[in-house]
């Protein structure tokens, strides 16, 4: 399907409102200046200013399309949702960039700019979803999405992720196995947090079966959405993780499985590439 631009009033199902109003500024500066320049020298100048931005923020790198991409992708998820939600398919793909699951209510992060995931699963509770599963097997944990909903228990978050006792991005303690959300949330945030590379396979299916599953099975979600990184595949340097295709598509259908014997409604995979 088409793609478009999320709009600033979905942008704020989940961003701050100051957040967004700067992000839209930025784009905006960033045409207009796109517009005007003549010669490298001043796209130069550009690029340097937008560098500097970049490195006020934690592991961002932009440039003068960098928010126009992250409108895009955002809105692609959200017509993506409306499909499934809707009833005009089953389940869909999103094939996007710049992923979201590292941006926080107020502030970019790690290659991310608005949190797209979040954003959906935020539409749908606006749109009459009671229960939605968050699924997140990229290999960082997805901290913007946990902060999120960590208060909120119409949202199940689980994230299987790289953790290494803290040291693994992103830093810090969010995504370890105590924190498990507060308040209405609280029960409703789980992290399974590796403390060392070289999962694969076995790993991942023996954490699906023991404790996700059981877990989905129970929470019986009306609306499931995949925070799909693929960087805890087999030869990825950063992740150093060892998931094979075939692990992964052993993931989702058992995941899918687990939806139709547990009478979920509505299977939704977002995927990011």
């Amino acid at each position: 399907m088409p793609t478009r631009r999320a709009r600033a009033h979905e942008l704020k199902l989940c961003h701050d409102s100051l957040y967004v109003a700067g992000a839209l500024v930025l784009r905006r500066r960033c045409t207009e200046a796109q517009l005007t320049i003549v010669g490298e020298k001043n796209a130069s100048k550009l690029q340097i200013k937008l560098n500097e931005l970049g490195r006020r923020q934690d592991s961002v790198f932009l440039n003068n399309l960098s928010i126009e991409c992250a409108l895009l992708s955002t809105g692609c998820v959200l017509d993506a949702l409306n499909a499934v939600v809707s009833g005009r398919v089953d389940c869909a793909a999103a094939l996007i960039r710049p992923p979201g699951h590292h941006a926080e209510r107020h502030r970019m992060m790690g290659f991310c700019v608005f949190n797209n995931v979040a954003v959906a699963a935020s539409r749908a509770l606006q749109m009459g979803v009671n229960r939605v599963m968050i699924l997140d097997w990229d290999v960082h944990h997805g901290n913007g999405t946990q902060s999120c909903f960590e208060e909120d228990d119409r949202v199940l978050f689980v994230s299987i992720h790289r953790y290494d006792s803290g040291g693994f991005y992103p830093t810090g303690l969010a995504g370890g196995e105590k924190k498990t959300g507060f308040g209405k949330g609280a029960g409703f945030n789980v992290n399974i947090a590796w403390n060392e590379g070289g999962a694969g396979d076995a790993e991942y299916a023996a954490a699906f079966e023991l404790v996700i599953l059981p877990i989905a099975v129970e929470y019986a979600p009306e609306l499931i959405i995949i925070s799909s990184g693929f960087d805890s595949a087999c030869g990825d340097p950063l992740g150093n993780c060892n998931l094979t295709p075939q692990g992964y598509a052993w993931l989702t259908h058992h995941l899918r499985r687990s939806a139709s014997s547990s009478s979920i409604e509505t299977t939704h995979h977002i995927c990011y590439m």
